[in-house]
């Protein structure tokens, strides 16, 4: 085919703007901000979920702190009302000895309900501690994760921009282009990532670097100045 000095510069010009489009494209799908969102949320899930089985512990414990300390409460009404007994009994030997027991009883318990106690407070200062952490990770990381989206929106607003840009150049141009060999170059342009046309150069294509032998440039510049290349068939620029 022959094509006008200014078609195969607008041809170029397009494969141009679909290559920086292309490029662009991939600079927003790999922006670092994206993978450093993911690993933020991802951690974030991990730690919600042990934050909910450190607040089912907590929980436990609490209960069982309450259970402690109201059994504990019952017992010292049950001292009290026995060291009444006893001092209505005075001189009731066996009344004292019996509720001195139960005293005993009840002292015995309370002792080990205190130790009790204090285990699930430890327990419960532990668990408080780590609350404390896992607070302080998630605020980090929604620190992190915030900032990191920020910046994700900025220069993905701004590659999303250049990308219409660069769409809107390329639609201009291609309406001034012969319809044919618009619909050619797009066909080509699907099959060979972005790079449909290229130049002879030192008797080979620029873009696949064949050898194209003398003959057939001859036979090619007998019907025209662009050609197809015949290893790679991306419209070849002879002249």
């Amino acid at each position: 085919m022959r094509l006008d000095e200014d078609t195969i510069a607008d041809l170029f010009r397009i494969q141009s703007l679909v290559l920086e489009a292309k490029g662009a494209a991939k600079e927003l799908e790999e922006l670092p901000e994206r993978a450093v969102i993911l690993a933020a949320r991802t951690k974030k899930r991990a730690i919600e979920e042990k934050n909910t089985e450190v607040g089912k512990l907590y929980e436990a414990a609490e209960s069982k702190a309450a259970a402690f300390a109201e059994e504990d409460a019952a017992l010292a009404e049950k001292q009290r009302k026995a060291q009444a007994d006893i001092d209505e009994a005075r001189g009731s030997y066996r009344n004292v000895e019996a509720r001195s027991k139960e005293m005993n009883g009840y002292a015995k318990r309370r002792a080990v309900l205190e130790q009790n106690l204090s285990d699930v407070l430890d327990e419960l200062a532990r668990i408080e501690t780590v609350q404390k952490q896992v607070s302080m990770a998630l605020a980090a990381l929604n620190s992190k994760e915030a900032e990191a989206t920020e910046a994700f929106v900025e220069k993905g607003t701004a590659l999303k921009r250049r990308i219409a840009q660069l769409d809107a150049e390329r639609a201009e141009i291609e309406q001034q282009i012969p319809a044919d060999v618009m619909k050619a170059f797009r066909q080509l342009s699907d099959r060979t990532g972005g790079v449909a046309i290229a130049r002879l150069a030192g008797g080979a294509c620029s873009a696949c670097r064949a050898p194209v032998d003398a003959a057939r440039v001859t036979h090619m510049r007998a019907s025209g100045n662009v050609g197809n290349c015949p290893q790679c068939g991306r419209l070849l620029v002879l002249d």
